[in-house]
Formats: structure tokens, C-alpha cells, sequence
């Protein structure tokens, strides 16, 4: 049973990597760069929404359903989203999208292939800050709620409850920040999330226990991450697909798929990395670390800039 939960999570990932990347591409593949931010972050809100609602859904299908009830429940969803996403192919209306696209561009047999996206001094520079966003993000998940326990003495299901104090915020923000990357340029708007989100994570580590309020005052902290993270990772899509658009090429699966490989990157670095701080140093120290590491990086988004003074 072991090797068959391994097997499934092996195929879980496959699967939700390939969905991820092809339905960031079918929606760069519709609407133009100065458009993207905010579709982006809308698709990124609804996924917010969607993450924040699985683990309770899950919970009570498996407390009076059973065991199988949420596994019977997410297969459903995947064969549900499979055919919607088959009914949105075959629209008339897709095509007539693309054309108008298409004539808006100059045409062009310069394709994008992975290895020229890494040349592009914007994609890796992006890339590779996507990957320490990542990392410093997922070093929350192994060391947050142990925080949360020793210095709050809060019971799982209100870590639970604070937890989303991150997510909630981040799903709202998400559309917020894609419209003003619209609007001001992406580069700029990640950089302004950079520098906020680094000013976050000390927050999370210096408020002592001094009653309820202080939970309150750790959950406006939490809160305060989430929306800087959203201000860093909305506007990386429609930045990445600018490059694409800027050089004319339908390379679109490429860039998300390089983006996606970037984003597990940061993912599986991250826990490791903060656990082992976490044992040699206080926690407000370790998540200073995380924060320091993203101002030194900040300055390298000057260089990402795009071209000729276009938005990007």
C-alpha cells in the first residue's frame, strides 16, 4: 500500500504539473502581455479559494464518508475539470480570440525553445527569483506551526485557523496585483513585493505571547504575508509572458513550464533549508535570513527590466 501512495503522488504531481502549465499557456495563448496580470491573478485567486476549501472538504468526507470518499470526491473534480477544459477547446469562439491575436503581431518563426528562455536575461533573472520566493515561502510550512505551538500554545485546529490568515488575504490580493501589474508593469510591482514581503517575515517571529490579542496581532502578521507574496508571484506569469510576446513566439508552455520547474525548486529547497536554521539559530533569526536573502536579491530586478522602456 505503501509503494501504491507513492505511485499515486508521483502521478498526482505529473498530472497537476501538465494541467498547471498547459492552462497558464491557453490563457497567454488569448489575451495580450497588458491584459495577463489580471487574468493571471484572478486564476490565481479562484486556486487560493480552491486550496483554502479542500483540507475541510477533505476532513468531513473522510470523518462520515470514509476513506475513499475524498479520493472518489477528486477524481469526480479532475474529470469535471478534463471535460471543461475539452468544451473550452472546441469553442468558436477560442479561435476567433487567437486570430485577432495573431493579426495584432508580426509573424515570425523565431520559436522559443527552453534553453533560449534561459538566455533571455529577463526569464532567468525572474526564474530565479521565483525560485527563492519559493523557497522562503514554503519555509513556513515545517516551521510556522511549531512556532505557532511553543510561543502561542495554540491547539492544531486553531493553527489551522491561522494558517489561513496567509491564504485568505493572498487569494484576494492575488487580483489586486495583477491589475496594478497591468497597469504599472510587472517588473516594478514585483519589485515593491519583494521589499514588502521581506518586511513581513520578521513580523511573524518578534510578537510575544501576551494574551489574545497578541493571536489577533500574529494573524494581522500572517495576513500581511500573504498579500506580499501575492504582490511577488502574480505579476512573475505575466511578466514571463511578455518575454514570449516580445519575441513573437508561441512559446508559451515552455516559459510556465520553466517556470513551474523554478517554483519546485524554491518548493523542496525551502523546508529543508529554514528546518535546519531553525535548529541552529532562534526563529526570528532564521526567518531574517529568509528576508535578508530577498533584499540583496531585490536590486537584480533592474536588470529584468524590459526592452526599450516597454511595460514588463
Amino acid at each position: 500500500e505503501f509503494y501504491q501512495l507513492v505511485l499515486s503522488r508521483f502521478a498526482q504531481g505529473v498530472g497537476g504539473a501538465a494541467s498547471f502549465v498547459v492552462g497558464l499557456a491557453m490563457l497567454a495563448d488569448i489575451y495580450p502581455a497588458s491584459q495577463l496580470g489580471t487574468v493571471m491573478g484572478t486564476v490565481q485567486g479562484v486556486g487560493g479559494v480552491g486550496f483554502l476549501l479542500g483540507p475541510p472538504l477533505g476532513g468531513v468526507l473522510y470523518q462520515f464518508e470514509g476513506l475513499r470518499a475524498p479520493f472518489y470526491f477528486c477524481a469526480a473534480l479532475a474529470f469535471l475539470d478534463l471535460v471543461m477544459r475539452l468544451a473550452l477547446i472546441s469553442e468558436d469562439s477560442l479561435e476567433e480570440l487567437k486570430q485577432i491575436k495573431m493579426r495584432s503581431q508580426p509573424s515570425t518563426n523565431d520559436t522559443l525553445t527552453m534553453w533560449r528562455l534561459l538566455r533571455i536575461r529577463e526569464v532567468y533573472i525572474t526564474s530565479m527569483l521565483l525560485t527563492l520566493s519559493a523557497a522562503v515561502y514554503s519555509s513556513l510550512e515545517p516551521t510556522l506551526p511549531l512556532h505557532l505551538e511553543q510561543v502561542f500554545h495554540l491547539q492544531p485546529s486553531v493553527i489551522g485557523g491561522m494558517i489561513a490568515a496567509v491564504v485568505i488575504p493572498n487569494a484576494i490580493m492575488t487580483v489586486v496585483a495583477g491589475m496594478v501589474a497591468d497597469r504599472i508593469g510587472p517588473t516594478i510591482t514585483i519589485t515593491v513585493g519583494i521589499y514588502t514581503m521581506a518586511s513581513s517575515l520578521p513580523l511573524i517571529a518578534i510578537i510575544k505571547n501576551f494574551g489574545v490579542w497578541s493571536v489577533i496581532l500574529e494573524g494581522v502578521a500572517l495576513a500581511y504575508t500573504g498579500i506580499t507574496m501575492a504582490i511577488v508571484f502574480t505579476p512573475i506569469m505575466a511578466k514571463l509572458a511578455g518575454v514570449v510576446e516580445r519575441h513573437n513566439s508561441g512559446a508559451y508552455a515552455q516559459v510556465y513550464a520553466l517556470m513551474n520547474i523554478s517554483y519546485c525548486l524554491g518548493m523542496t529547497a525551502g523546508p529543508p533549508i529554514a528546518g535546519y536554521l531553525n535548529l541552529k539559530m532562534p526563529y526570528y533569526l532564521t526567518l531574517t535570513v529568509m528576508s535578508g536573502a530577498l533584499v540583496v536579491f531585490g536590486p537584480f530586478m533592474y536588470f529584468a527590466r524590459a526592452p526599450n522602456h516597454t511595460k514588463g
